[in-house]
């Protein structure tokens, strides 16, 4: 937990203290007198407390941030089409949809149609920051050329050019599928979703979707 959330609960932290104050001078019978010399001691103490508090918070906060940028925590890559150049291919970039870096970044493409692996385009990008740090794509050496051929899915009556993306880091893989389809004013329109296996308590595997969009193109003219 950040340690500024330690100021949300001073106000409950000051009236729990007033609370045990007044009862620590009923049950001891202290006067005013008594109060009146001990409430600055009493003050610098719980200032001191408070500081203290803070400093284990804030040690506490940057030892899990460590933590999560050497294990990737929830962080996963993203790979975004650009939109279709006059060549017919389409750039790619990839990102860091999380707040810790990912590290050891590789992709391996799949084309639609090409059931041969060792045919599969395969990149190493290297260390994505944190989208905190640096929230900007960084382009993938390698551009798509979607094609309407025997090698397209049917999807809803139209033909989709299907790629499937393996996208490993430090945290794990996680399985890109991104397609294309004729837009309605350019010529291209895309959508993705994004899914990870993730482990159960019982030791099943389970995939989680961790984002997904709608069909995506340039608005028109």
């Amino acid at each position: 937990m950040p340690p500024w959330n330690y100021f949300l609960s001073l106000p409950v932290a000051f009236v729990l203290a007033a609370f045990l104050f007044n009862v620590v001078t009923g049950v001891f019978g202290i006067n005013s007198m008594t109060l009146r010399r001990s409430w600055p001691l009493l003050t610098i103490g719980g200032i001191l407390a408070f500081v203290a508090a803070w400093q284990t918070a804030a040690q506490n906060w940057e030892n899990q941030k460590l933590v999560e940028n050497i294990t990737g925590g929830d962080s996963y890559p993203a790979v975004v089409p650009e939109f279709l150049k006059d060549d017919g291919s389409v750039p790619l970039h990839i990102w860091n949809r999380g707040h810790s870096i990912l590290s050891g970044v590789t992709i391996l493409i799949w084309e639609p149609g090409d059931f041969d692996p060792s045919h599969w385009k395969s990149f190493d990008i290297g260390t994505l920051p944190s989208k905190d740090a640096f929230n900007v794509g960084r382009p993938v050496r390698y551009s798509l050329v979607p094609k309407f051929d025997e090698t397209a899915i049917s999807a809803d009556g139209e033909k989709v050019a299907n790629y499937n993306l393996f996208i490993t880091a430090q945290n794990g893989m996680t399985v890109e599928v991104l397609q294309f389809k004729r837009g309605l004013c350019s010529t291209l329109s895309y959508r993705f979703w994004i899914l990870k296996n993730e482990k159960e308590d019982d030791n099943s595997v389970s995939q989680k979707l961790l984002e997904q969009t709608k069909w995506l193109e340039r608005p028109c003219p």
